[in-house]
């Protein structure tokens, strides 16, 4: 029954899927933003370094992905240096400070704030940069795998609840939002794990000062490019250039977040949810002594002594819900995946899983690993709607979308 019902619930969410629909050609251009900051640091001609600021400025004022990759590259500090240098250019001056109000900007400092609804779950979300990696985003089967939940809130009601591969954690707060018990949101990066707590924190009860919105409370949000007050026809008024500068770099260095950009104040704790540290690869040799996963090419991104300040997931913790969205890039998830859900699920426990098929071999493994682990499958394939047919940039890169039911059978 919960089988049928995930597939039904995620099958009407074809319309939905257009989140990723343009992310392929955002990375391609944070690539062609980092370029174009290199240009402006190292170019021995201005008229090259001119052109770049053209195009940066162009770039940061169309998305403001662009911005939060340009700030990332360094370009207030390169640009900076480069309109000092050359003060009597109003050209270059305007579209210089056009770029540096871009990356001092809220949202370029903070990442994109989300406010979403899931039935009776709000939801507040912020995503990373593409520099954080693509785990700070959102994409598109998290949000049908929420969905489903909303449409079946008694899926996790009062259950305890373990996310592998958060990312953002969408799916698992909404599963908190709609009263499970105890939900464990888990990644193995240092960058997304920070930002996951931060997500989860914005959906406790944040504590509000008077006047302050609740968004405001929920992230430690730097000061608006509005702020910023600077007229480039006064460029010949150094003071008035020296306070637009300082602002912008105060706009970037709020007190309440560290050096990293997240705020250094938060618990891993947070009311019934919890943000861990989980390496996939860790439950599956503990299934097979001589595991497959020592041949995995893939490293984490946590330095040593940053992992022992993030606390990890206790080793014997078993949970009556999995959920998993969009889980399987690697030829070696599928064994790893299995392993979690054998793992980590109780008797009778269910895995909810929304996975879109990259490569047809990695799902089939899948299959094959959850059945050799006596465990029971059933898949649905999810229609997916026009909206979704630029997904990623490029629809054949995917062999279709599946709504996955397992069931630990003992």
């Amino acid at each position: 029954m919960a089988a049928a019902t995930f597939a039904n619930a995620c099958t009407e969410l074809g319309d939905r899927r257009d989140l990723e629909a343009n992310f392929l050609e955002l990375l391609v251009a944070s690539e062609r933003v980092g370029d174009l900051v290199d240009v402006i640091k190292h170019a021995t001609k201005l008229g090259r370094r001119k052109q770049a600021v053209r195009d940066l400025a162009r770039a940061t004022q169309s998305d403001e992905t662009f911005a939060v990759e340009a700030r990332i590259a360094g370009a207030v500090d390169a640009l900076t240096i480069l309109i000092k240098l050359n003060p009597g250019d109003e050209e270059l001056m305007d579209n210089a400070c056009k770029v540096i109000t871009a990356c001092s900007g809220t949202l370029a400092c903070s990442g994109k704030v989300h406010e979403l609804h899931f039935g009776t779950a709000a939801v507040r979300l912020r995503e990373g940069s593409l520099a954080d990696g693509v785990g700070t985003r959102m994409w598109a089967m998290s949000r049908s795998l929420s969905s489903m939940l909303a449409e079946r809130p008694d899926l996790v009601r009062g259950l305890d609840v373990l996310e592998m591969g958060s990312g953002t954690g969408l799916c698992g707060i909404v599963a908190a939002k709609l009263g499970a018990a105890k939900v464990v949101l888990t990644d193995c990066e240092e960058a997304v794990l920070l930002n996951l707590r931060e997500c989860a924190a914005a959906n406790t009860e944040p504590r509000q000062a008077p006047g302050q919105s609740a968004q405001a409370a929920a992230f430690p949000l730097q000061a608006s490019a509005e702020d910023l007050e600077f007229d480039p026809e006064d460029a010949d008024i150094c003071n008035d250039l020296d306070d637009f500068l300082e602002q912008a770099t105060s706009a970037r260095c709020n007190p309440a977040l560290g050096p990293d950009g997240h705020a250094e104040h938060l618990e891993w704790d947070l009311g019934h949810m919890q943000v861990r540290f989980m390496d996939w690869r860790s439950d599956l040799e503990r299934l097979h002594s001589q595991s497959r996963a020592s041949q995995a090419t893939s490293t984490l991104l946590i330095e040593p002594e940053r992992l022992k300040s993030i606390p990890g997931i206790q080793e014997d913790a078993t949970f009556d819900v999995v959920l998993g969205s969009d889980i399987l890039y690697e030829d070696f998830h599928a064994a790893m995946v299995a392993a979690v859900l054998k793992l980590r699920l109780r008797p009778r426990g269910v895995g909810l899983l929304a996975v879109a098929i990259r490569d047809e071999v990695f799902y089939t493994d899948l299959l094959k690993h959850i059945k050799a682990h006596h465990m029971l499958a059933d898949a649905q394939d999810i229609e997916v709607g026009q909206a979704a047919e630029g997904i990623l940039g490029r629809s054949h890169d995917y062999h279709g979308f599946v709504a996955l039911t397992v069931e630990h059978a003992a």
